[in-house]
């Protein structure tokens, strides 16, 4: 996904600081052109400031909308890349243990062996699918066009599409960091297995890996920015898989690199049966 995303939270920050500067604006205007009169009609003010109202709350509803859908996107390519990766650690796996097997090894790489089997489990586990879907419709929990443009819209959706929000972004945050060293135990049980079987892989270096970002600290640099904090918190959720997929490319094309020429010397070619 491109960091072009952060335009989203950008332009929802810019829009509730111009309603703002409107919506201020409008009310002096309103008090000071009744300045001379003995009392303020509050009924007069309402539909002073309705229509900015009205239009910031479509806006509001539109931008919220294409943020959901970013959230889609975010939480379905994590479980497209998670179910990938689980797929690779079985083929990864089984490879490992053909080879061993063909050295005869078995026993020198067991407790290897075994550990590749255990992390693999732990990724179907603790990296299962997260349904983007329901996390969309909690996201947009309470938010409609008609409740946009009605007099209560410019209330918000209330607190629950924040809860939904901020839980995706912890979880979004915490899954990519624990899958990275996850799959990061698994490359290096992986290669123990090899060496003990004398086939030597080398690997480069994750160049940088993943940070362990703190949420709570987050959070509070969001509130005690106004908000603007939150455009940087988009953007390494966007850039933080961005990173850890290119990398795991240059690692995977190395590893089946490496593998691919033992593997094939190893396998008897077939002779050609006389004509």
């Amino acid at each position: 996904m491109s960091t072009g995303w952060i335009a989203l939270p950008l332009l929802l920050i810019t829009s509730i600081i111009v309603f703002f500067i409107i919506i201020l604006a409008e009310i002096f205007g309103y008090i000071f052109s009744t300045a001379y009169e003995t009392t303020l009609s509050y009924a007069d003010l309402l539909r002073t400031i309705a229509p900015t109202v009205r239009a910031y709350s479509i806006v509001s509803f539109v931008l919220n909308i294409v943020i959901a859908y970013m959230i889609y996107k975010l939480v379905q390519r994590r479980n497209t890349h998670f179910a990938r990766q689980n797929l690779l650690y079985e083929d990864l796996m089984n490879t490992a243990e053909e080879w061993v097997t063909k050295k005869g090894v078995q026993m020198n790489a067991s407790i290897g062996l075994n550990n590749l089997d255990r992390i693999a489990k732990d990724a179907r586990v603790y990296e299962s699918e997260k349904s983007a879907i329901l996390w969309v419709m909690l996201t947009l929990a309470g938010t409609s066009l008609p409740a946009a443009t009605s007099s209560a819209g410019s209330a918000g959706a209330g607190l629950l599409p924040l809860l939904a929000v901020l839980y995706v972004y912890y979880f979004l945050m915490k899954d990519f960091y624990k899958h990275e060293r996850r799959e990061d135990q698994f490359i290096r049980d992986l290669l123990g297995a090899f060496a003990i079987s004398g086939l030597n892989v080398s690997l480069p270096y994750r160049n940088p890996p993943l940070p362990d970002r703190s949420f709570a600290l987050y959070l509070v640099l969001s509130v005690v920015t106004v908000g603007f904090f939150w455009v940087y918190w988009v953007y390494a959720l966007l850039n933080d898989p961005n990173n850890h997929f290119r990398q795991q490319m240059l690692i995977e094309d190395t590893i089946m690199a490496q593998l691919s020429a033992p593997m094939t010397a190893s396998t008897p070619v077939p002779s050609t049966p006389p004509s």
